[in-house]
C-alpha cells in the first residue's frame, strides 16, 4: 500500500510523524509529507491522524491487503524502549571507540 496526505485536511499536529516507525513522515510548510522511499505501508500514520488526512491507495496492478492492526498507544512504549536501547548502544560504541583510540596510541608509542 501507498499512503498519501491530503494537505487540505492535515492540521500539521505531528502525531503521524511521531507514530511512524521508519521516520518516513516530515512536516513541511505546516503539513505532513510522506517519503515513499522510506514508507513501509504499515498504516500506523493513517490510524494516528485525528483529521483522517492520511489515506491508503492501492496502485494499479497491486493486490490489496490488510496491514497489521497496530494501535498508536501500544507503539509509543515500544518506541521509548527502542530509544533507550539506542542510547545504551551509543554509550557502548563511545566506550569501544575510546578503547580503540587508547590501543592505537599505545601501539604507536612502541
Amino acid at each position: 500500500m501507498i499512503f498519501s496526505v491530503d494537505v487540505e485536511r492535515c492540521a500539521g499536529c505531528g502525531l503521524c510523524v511521531e507514530s511512524c516507525p521508519r521516520g518516513a513522515i516530515h512536516l513541511i510548510e505546516g503539513a505532513a509529507r510522506i517519503n515513499p522511499a522510506l514508507c513501509i505501508g504499515c498504516g500506523i500514520c493513517a490510524r494516528s491522524c485525528p483529521q483522517g488526512a492520511i489515506e491508503a491507495t492501492v496502485p494499479v496492478g497491486w493486490r490489496a491487503y490488510s496491514p497489521l492492526k497496530i494501535v498508536p498507544s501500544e507503539v509509543r512504549p515500544q518506541l521509548r524502549n527502542l530509544r533507550a536501547k539506542i542510547e545504551f548502544l551509543e554509550e557502548e560504541l563511545d566506550w569501544l571507540m575510546e578503547r580503540f583510540r587508547r590501543l592505537e596510541q599505545a601501539k604507536s608509542r612502541r
